[in-house]
This record gives C-alpha cells, sequence and structure tokens, in this order.
C-alpha cells in the first residue's frame, strides 16, 4: 500500500480525485491542501528566524486549510478540537531546528495526522496540493515513501473554471481576470512540463492522469490510479466524499455536483472569449496536444490574439522606463 501525493493546477479536479479516496478502508485522507508548500515555504521559512513566530505561523496555516477542509464533511468530531490535537501532535514531533527544514515538517504533519485520525501503520495516507510537479525532487526527497499523481486538465476549461471565480473569490486576492490567466499560462507551462519530464523518467512513483479521462470513465481510470497506488480497487473509489458525507464539489458557478460530474469538460467555449481561448492556445499549444487536447483556432490567428495580451502582461510584470529622469520616478 503505497502512499499518495496528488497534484495538478487549481481547478483540474485535484479535490475531487482526494475525496475519492475518503472511504477506501486502506488510505486515511489529509482533508485538504496542505497549505503549507506555499502559505510557509518557501517565503515565510525563509525570511523569519524566530521559532515562536514559525509555530504561530504553521498553526495558523493549519487552523484555516483544515477548518475549510473538514466543515464540508459530518465528522462525529468536534473540528476545532481534532485541529488542536492534529497541531499539538505535529509540533510534539518538530524541533525547533527543524521549523524551517521541509522534510522535517512535512514528515512531522504525515505521522500526525497518522496519529489524529487513527491510522495504522499499514495505512496508506493521501496528500494534497496544487503545482508542485515541478518541486518532485524535492518532495520525494522528503517524502520517499510516496508515490506521485498529477491531473491533468484542458488549460481552456481550466481557466473557464478559475474566470467564474474571479469577481466572488479571487479579486478579494489582488487578481483580476488578466492576472489570473496569466497565473494559468505561466503554472501550466512550468507545471505539466515538468509532469511530462518526470512521468517519463520516473514511472513508478510519478504518473500522469487526466481529468477528462476520470469523469468520462471514472471506474476504468480509478483502476489504473488504483493499480498505480499498489491498493485494492473499491467500489467507494467512484463515490467523492469527506469524512463519509458526500462531496458536492467547489464550483465557483455555485452548482452542486452530485458524485463523478462531467458537466464541464469542453464548456470553455461558452465560458471564455474566443481571445482567451487563442491565448491559451498560443502559449500552451504544445503541452495541450502532448495530453490530447486539440487546438481549435489557426495559429497565425492565436499570435495575432496574444499580442494585445502581451502588452500588459509585459508591462505589468517586466516593463521598467529606462528613459525616465529620476525626477520623474
Amino acid at each position: 500500500m503505497a502512499n499518495l501525493f496528488l497534484t495538478g493546477h487549481r481547478k483540474s479536479g485535484t479535490s475531487m480525485l482526494s475525496r475519492l479516496f475518503d472511504s477506501h478502508p486502506g488510505l486515511s485522507v489529509y482533508p485538504t491542501d496542505i497549505s503549507l508548500l506555499y502559505a510557509y515555504f518557501p517565503a515565510f521559512a525563509a525570511s523569519e528566524g524566530d521559532p515562536s513566530k514559525l509555530r504561530q505561523r504553521i498553526a495558523q496555516v493549519l487552523q484555516k486549510s483544515l477548518n475549510y477542509g473538514l466543515s464540508q464533511g459530518n465528522s462525529t468530531n468536534n473540528i476545532q478540537d481534532m485541529i488542536q490535537s492534529f497541531t499539538e501532535a505535529l509540533f510534539a514531533r518538530l524541533e525547533d531546528e527543524g521549523l524551517r527544514n521541509k522534510k522535517d515538517v512535512l514528515n512531522a504533519l504525515v505521522s500526525a495526522w497518522r496519529e489524529t485520525s487513527g491510522a495504522d501503520a499499514g495505512t496508506g495516507i493521501v496528500l494534497k496540493e496544487t503545482s508542485q510537479s515541478v518541486h518532485f525532487f524535492d518532495l520525494t526527497e522528503a517524502l520517499p515513501e510516496f508515490r506521485f499523481l498529477h491531473l491533468m486538465r484542458d488549460p481552456r476549461d481550466t481557466y473557464a473554471a478559475i474566470k467564474a471565480g474571479v469577481s466572488g473569490y479571487y479579486s478579494a486576492l489582488g487578481e483580476g481576470e488578466r492576472e489570473s490567466l496569466a497565473s494559468v499560462l505561466n503554472r501550466f507551462k512550468v507545471d505539466t512540463s515538468a509532469a511530462g519530464v518526470i512521468s517519463t523518467a520516473h514511472p513508478s512513483v510519478f504518473s500522469v492522469f487526466r481529468f477528462e479521462d476520470l469523469v468520462e470513465d471514472p471506474e476504468s481510470t480509478m483502476r489504473k490510479v488504483a493499480a498505480f497506488g499498489d491498493f485494492s480497487f473499491d467500489d467507494c473509489l467512484l463515490s467523492p466524499s469527506v469524512t463519509g458525507a458526500a462531496y458536492t464539489g467547489n464550483s465557483h458557478d455555485g452548482v452542486e455536483m452530485r458524485g463523478i460530474s462531467s458537466v464541464n469538460v469542453g464548456r470553455w467555449r461558452e465560458r471564455i472569449s474566443d481571445e482567451e481561448a487563442m491565448i491559451i492556445e498560443f502559449w500552451l499549444g504544445e503541452e495541450m496536444e502532448r495530453y490530447g487536447y486539440q487546438r481549435q483556432f489557426p495559429e497565425a490567428e492565436a499570435v495575432a490574439a496574444f499580442s494585445g495580451f502581451y502588452d500588459w502582461y509585459n508591462t505589468k510584470y517586466f516593463y521598467s522606463d529606462s528613459f525616465a529622469s529620476k525626477n520623474e520616478m
């Protein structure tokens, strides 16, 4: 029975995939994103030297993320008591000198979750965090007993799902539609390229599955996932849940999705503009075709569409006015 680390771009179905393991008798699922891999590492851990502040930050991240994850289920335990027990168990395993060491923190997290969830030594642990394939070598050094599963999705549908959440969620984080699109272009490019290299070089511990295959042929796909993870297939792997409660999805459209849903496959055509689709195809066309996502627009038109976006992108992230005098700056 292998431990699993799930990753992929945000809004690519990684939450649903994680929920499919929830009821499996041989697995214990950490109920939300680890979150420490972006909210603690690398920036905060590298810039703060006070152990008490490092512990405070870890506790803050775990409290917020676990409260969200556990509140989606019907756990009979008091959520806050469970979070407190887990946090105390983690810190009991973590010395001050290990607070800035990713391996020490992640191993403390796995061990503490195993204790808090009541999982025995033979139970596989399932962790999840988005956009981590590029960090495979760093993570596999920290978690050598884990196998890594990257969930791929058509980036046009990925952006469509994110775009639906800009006004109600991402804007509060300072992210508009163009910033969200730029994020998809960069993160998808980096992580998909890394996933292609690693899955070829290390197929026994790193595998790529498509979201579309999962939702359109779930039993066949989950049987392959089970074989990769070295655990038995069970029909419970076809019903997403959170601590036993049916999972209804986390769509920004506000639509509850019972079970495994393919309703949004290919809906990018009605959810994003042709211009946005062409921008994605220009930047990510090769990566898309590698995984069976066909371009829908002529390449010359895609270049023309990208031109205007590039003006904004370059000005926002890279442009510096070298002609401005010091008094004007």
